[in-house]
């Protein structure tokens, strides 16, 4: 299977693999914010299985443009992977790479290209596997007319060519191939551009060639409403277009208009087996179910955990009662690294719950990693494509993984995805997500020797220094837990420090650390009163009037003041304030020299 970014098609693997998103208890919380946050689990329901990494393929011939995982199929004991770019005396034919598995390692085995020498034919963009056959879309194959499928047979343990369909009606284009799906002796091709809306074509595996059977468009489209996604389940075809998909049934060699489908997202996937029926695209996918000849929406799916771009839904793949959904952007790791993940499901009596978030070991630190842009399934097995991580020397990976039973609670973990549960908490395997002050899931911690059990941790202890980090500064806490999962508090009236020098006598009110004001009332008849200086907590006064010889600074002043004091305190602006007003009291309450003058020469005059 494969999905391209840029808002190409997805192409699918074997029929086997048909595929289908779903899951319970989905739908809140989809437009969450784009966070550079810590990543922490936040599954409310427990994770049925965990994915575990079996291997990391790459191609024998790396390419540093190579886009190696852009498509990727899985059957059983065999994997294809498709490469856009492979090395060539140009460097811009694709190439697919077939993986067989032993024991639990897997090991190239052929190395496929289209035949012929072409300049650049994108051999490889679509693979779907079906047992001993393999079809290879190739869009590009001709430069000047439609694209083709080739057909691949493995005998003997050999992959040699099979056949090859192309559109016999004139109508195909360029881009015929995008899609591809194997359902038994027939194979679904999809082209976007074919006529004026698209199309998808059937061809049926008859005398050892691939022969046209139908050519199909739903009815009414048109401007920009366009073919983008096809699905095959034996004789039943949906071809999804724009926010919509119409069902094609066969009946012999015939196919007819059958029903129209319609969703609420842009549709990029179909996935179909039998009665079921995924929808998926940017922003998310439902489920439906055939009953009669009607089409009933029954599950509208949502990870339990999703940061950033809507990409959830747009690569799907399904096995039976077992559902992979891939998801090319999913959030960020600590730190502004991108976080990819793909999600399992499983339908149990009708209902699909999730199973799985499966994880690479290591997370790309390159934001166009795209783990997850092709995904494929087979059995408990799990293959997805990461066309865009790069080394110095090639581009793309394809990672392998296995569903096995989650940890139990109190093992060691690394990650939430390896717990049954699906939380990891202190380094083991949690019953609840276990978040907040003064909890823990560890024994050690809490005293009572209880590994993977969500607890409060021992009163008067505090080993991940929570409530120390509140004790200088606040009267809620000593500085250690209570034993409730919360941080002791200290009795009413115990001393504290509100961080105000300006106050003194600091207790604990109400939780709150307080003071009284310090007083800096004038101490004598020769100051006004004071300020206290916020960095020092000492109160500074200023002199009424500095210039008064009464008033001098010196020991046991006239005054009687006994209190030496400079002004300094008040500041230049106060002081000068303070001589002003001195200045004018001293006016008014004494005669001017002047008018004392004047006086004392009308005296004389008089006399």
């Amino acid at each position: 299977m494969r999905k391209r970014i840029g808002g190409r098609v997805v192409g699918w693997g074997a029929s086997a693999m048909v595929m289908v998103c779903a899951a319970a208890g989905c739908g809140e919380g989809r437009n969450v914010a784009f966070e550079n946050e810590p990543e922490v689990a936040r599954a409310v329901q427990p994770l049925l299985l965990m994915a575990v990494e079996q291997a990391k393929l790459f191609p024998s011939k790396p390419h540093p443009t190579g886009r190696f995982g852009l498509s990727t199929a899985i059957d059983g004991d065999t994997a294809a992977v498709g490469m856009q770019r492979s090395a060539s005396p140009n460097g811009n034919v694709g190439a697919v790479y077939l993986f067989e598995r032993s024991g639990a390692t897997w090991g190239e085995v052929a190395e496929l290209k289209a035949p012929g020498t072409v300049v650049y034919d994108e051999f490889g963009d679509a693979v779907a596997l079906e047992g001993d056959r393999l079809a290879v879309g190739t869009p590009y194959i001709d430069a000047d007319l439609p694209g083709a499928v080739f057909s691949y047979t493995r005998q003997g343990g050999a992959w040699s060519l099979e056949g090859k369909a192309v559109a016999t009606d004139g109508l195909g284009s360029r881009k015929f191939g995008w899609n591809v799906v194997l359902s038994g002796n027939r194979l679904a091709v999809m082209d976007p551009d074919s006529g004026d809306v698209g199309a998808a074509y059937v061809f049926v595996f008859q005398g050892g060639t691939w022969t046209q059977e139908a050519r199909l468009v739903p009815s009414g489209l048109g401007g920009e409403d366009h073919v983008s996604a096809i699905g095959l389940s034996g004789d039943t075809l949906v071809v999804a277009h724009g926010s919509g998909a119409r069902a094609f049934t066969r009946v012999g060699s015939t196919w007819s208009e059958d029903a129209e489908i319609p969703t609420d997202i842009h549709l990029r996937a179909v996935a179909l087996e039998g009665d079921t029926l995924a929808l998926g695209g940017q922003d998310g996918c439902r489920i439906f179910s055939r009953v009669g000849g009607d089409w009933i929406q029954v599950a509208d799916p949502w990870p339990p955990m999703h940061l950033g771009p809507d990409t959830f839904g747009e690569t799907l793949a399904l096995e039976g009662d077992r559902l992979l959904v891939g998801s090319t952007f999913s959030g960020l790791q600590e730190g502004g690294f991108p976080l990819f993940r793909a999600h399992t499901f499983r339908r149990s009596a009708g209902v699909w719950e999730l199973e799985s978030m499966v994880l690479p070991k290591e997370q790309s630190k390159d934001w166009q990693g795209a783990f997850g842009a092709s995904v494929s399934l087979s059995g408990d097995t799990l293959l997805i494509g990461a066309p865009d991580e790069t080394t110095p020397e090639n581009e793309g990976a394809a990672y392998i993984f296995t569903l096995v039973p989650g940890l139990e609670k109190g093992t060691p973990c690394d990650k939430p995805t390896v717990c049954a549960s699906g939380f990891c908490t202190d380094g083991v395997c949690c019953d609840t997500l276990c978040e907040g002050t003064c909890v823990a899931c560890v024994g050690a911690s809490k005293g009572d020797g209880i590994d993977g059990v969500c607890g409060p941790i021992a009163a008067g202890t505090d080993p991940d220094a929570e409530c120390a980090e509140q004790a200088p500064k606040t009267c809620g806490t000593t500085g250690m837990c209570n034993g409730a999962g919360a941080c002791e508090g200290p009795p009413a009236g115990a001393t504290c420090d509100d961080g105000n020098a300006c106050t003194e006598g600091d207790v604990c009110v109400g939780g709150e650390c307080a003071g009284e004001p310090l007083s800096c009332a004038a101490p004598d008849a020769c100051h006004l009163p004071g300020q206290c200086n916020t960095s020092t907590g000492v109160c500074e006064y200023a002199l009424i009037n500095p210039r008064d010889p009464e008033c001098a600074v010196v020991p046991e002043a006239s005054c009687g003041c006994g209190v030496p004091g400079s002004g300094s305190g008040m500041g230049e602006l106060s002081g000068l304030m303070v001589l002003a007003l001195a200045a004018t009291a001293a006016r008014r309450a004494r005669p001017s020299r002047q008018a004392s003058q004047r006086g004392t020469s009308q005296a004389s005059n008089g006399s």
